[in-house]
C-alpha cells in the first residue's frame, strides 16, 4: 500500500478514502455488479483528479496544459489503485480472521 501512496501527490491523496467509501456503497448496492466497480471507480477517480488538476494547474502553454492533464489522469488511476488495494486488504483480513475462527468450514 505504501508503494502506491508514495506516488500520489499530496493534493490528490484525499481521493483515496473518497473512492474507498464510494466503492463500499457500490458493493452494497444490488444494482451494480462487482466486476464493474473497479472500472466505475477508475472513471470517477480520473474525473475527480482532473477537476483538482484544472483548479490548481498552470495552463499557460499547450505543453504545460498537456502535462497537467496527463498528471491528472495518472493521479486518478493511482488513487483508484490505492482505494481498491485498501478495500482488498480489508476483505482479505476479514477472510483470514473467519478462517482462523472456523477452521473446519
Amino acid at each position: 500500500m505504501e508503494n502506491i501512496l508514495s506516488y500520489i501527490l499530496e493534493s490528490y491523496i484525499l481521493l483515496v478514502p473518497v473512492l474507498y467509501i464510494l466503492g463500499t456503497f457500490m458493493k452494497k448496492s444490488e444494482k451494480i455488479k462487482d466486476n464493474y466497480i473497479p472500472a466505475i471507480l477508475c472513471a470517477v477517480g480520473i474525473v475527480l483528479a482532473l477537476l483538482i488538476t484544472v483548479s490548481t494547474a498552470d495552463f499557460s502553454t499547450w505543453q504545460t496544459s498537456l502535462g497537467e492533464i496527463v498528471k491528472g489522469i495518472i493521479q486518478g488511476i493511482l488513487v483508484t489503485g490505492g482505494a481498491v488495494l485498501g478495500s482488498q486488504l480489508v476483505i482479505q483480513s476479514r477472510k483470514a480472521k473467519e478462517e482462523e475462527e472456523n477452521p473446519n468450514v
